[in-house]
C-alpha cells in the first residue's frame, strides 16, 4: 500500500473508495509474501488472473521497493497481494514462462477479473507507473468493452509496451500493443502465448539496449538482429540469402 501511494497517490485514493473493506482486511485472506530484497535486473510485468507467489520461482524474482515491498496490486480484491492458487488460475504458469524467457528479470504483478474490463484498465495505468517498460497481459478471453477501456488506458501510457495473446479481438488496439516476428525484423502482431513471452522478454531487451518505445510502437527501428534476454546482448542474425559478415 505505500509503493502504490507512493507511486500514484490519486490511484491509490480511487482504488481505496472503490473497496469496502480494508487494506490489511482483504490481504489477511491471502498468503504472507516472504519477505525479501528487490532482486535487480530490468523489470516487467503481468497482467493476469493472479499468481501463487509463495512459489520460490516466483517469490524470489518478485520486483520490490526500497522497504522490501513487492510492486504488486490486487485489482479484484484491493490490496498488495495478488494471490491466486495455482490450480484455478493461469498467471502462475504465465509468471514462470515469462521469467522463464528473461531470466534477468524482476517481476511486478496485477491481479485482475479478467472478465471486469475496469479492473484491467485500471491495471494497466498501476503498471504504467512502476519501473516496467513492458508488461504482458496473459488474459486470452476479455469482455466485449475491453478493447475500448485498453485502448484509452494504453494511450494514457505512452512509456510502457503491452503485449496481447492471439486471437484478441481489439481494432481499438491498433498500434499500441505488440510484437513477433516475420522472417527476421520485428513487425507488429499477436502471438500465442509463448511467442507472447518471448516477445516481451526480447522488447525488453531492446529498450535496455537503447531502442525507444517510440521507435519500437511506430516500426521505425531498424532491428535486424535478435536481442538476447539471457544476456542483454544484440546477437547479428544472417538473413536468408545475405553473406555472412566478415
Amino acid at each position: 500500500m505505500n509503493w502504490i501511494k507512493r507511486a500514484h497517490p490519486c490511484l491509490a485514493l480511487i482504488v481505496i473508495a472503490g473497496f469496502g473493506t480494508s487494506f490489511a482486511a482483504q490481504a489477511a485472506k491471502d498468503p504472507p509474501i516472504t519477505p525479501g530484497l528487490d532482486p535487480g535486473g530490468p523489470a516487467i510485468a503481468l497482467i493476469s488472473d493472479g499468481v501463487d507467489y509463495t512459489d520460490p520461482e516466483i517469490s524470489k524474482r518478485l520486483a520490490r521497493d526500497g522497504e522490501g515491498e513487492p510492486i504488486a496490486f490486487d485489482l479484484v480484491d484491493g490490496d498488495v497481494r495478488p494471490y491466486a492458487p495455482a490450480e484455478t488460475s493461469d498467471g502462475t504458469n504465465a509468471a514462470k514462462a515469462l521469467l522463464t524467457a528473461h531470466p534477468r528479470a524482476r517481476l511486478v504483478v496485477a491481479r485482475v477479473d479478467p472478465q471486469d474490463a475496469t479492473s484491467i484498465a485500471k491495471a494497466m495505468v498501476f503498471i504504467s507507473r512502476t519501473p516496467a517498460k513492458v508488461a504482458t497481459i496473459a488474459i486470452t478471453q476479455m469482455p466485449s468493452d475491453a478493447p475500448a477501456l485498453m485502448g484509452q488506458a494504453a494511450q494514457a501510457a505512452p512509456a510502457t509496451v503491452f503485449t496481447l495473446p492471439d486471437g484478441t479481438p481489439a481494432p481499438e488496439l491498433k498500434n499500441l500493443f505488440v510484437w513477433s516476428k516475420s522472417d527476421n525484423v520485428p513487425v507488429y502482431s499477436r502471438g500465442s502465448l509463448p511467442d507472447q513471452f518471448a516477445s516481451t522478454a526480447e522488447l525488453s531487451c531492446w529498450i535496455e539496449n537503447g531502442v525507444s518505445i517510440t521507435e519500437l510502437r511506430l516500426k521505425q527501428a531498424s532491428l535486424t538482429a535478435n536481442c538476447d534476454a539471457a544476456t542483454g546482448e544484440v546477437q547479428t542474425v544472417q538473413l536468408e540469402g545475405e553473406k555472412p559478415q566478415q
